[in-house]
């Protein structure tokens, strides 16, 4: 949703219909970057349990050494618990609501691949 926030926030001021394909667009793309972030973070995993298993379990604790800092600092910011622990809460946007993407669904951009 970070990666689709900044684009819906300027689309919301456009006339339908054009607005939901514009947003319908931007999900879209966001999940295609997502998932191919998840196929090269799997990829990884992968080789380094092949090739390096010390290497990855030195990433595996740097990573949750920085996760801790990053946690640390949202709490002296005083950040909601409920939005650092994974909650169902969701951090309120400058205008006070979440859109409402109702019924808005991705096409499928079949010239990607």
């Amino acid at each position: 949703m970070q990666i689709v926030r900044p684009a819906v926030h300027d689309l919301m001021k456009m006339p339908e219909p054009q607005r939901s394909e514009k947003i319908a667009e931007a999900f879209s793309t966001a999940l295609e970057h997502l998932v191919d972030q998840e196929v090269m973070y799997q990829d990884a995993i992968k080789k380094l349990e092949k090739g390096n298993k010390s290497a990855l379990d030195k990433l595996k604790e740097l990573v949750e050494q920085d996760y801790e800092k990053q946690v640390k600092k949202m709490r002296e910011g005083g950040v909601p618990e409920e939005y650092i622990s994974g909650g169902s809460a969701r951090w309120p946007t400058d205008a006070g609501a979440q859109p409402d993407f109702a019924g808005i669904r991705a096409q499928p951009d079949h010239g990607a691949y």
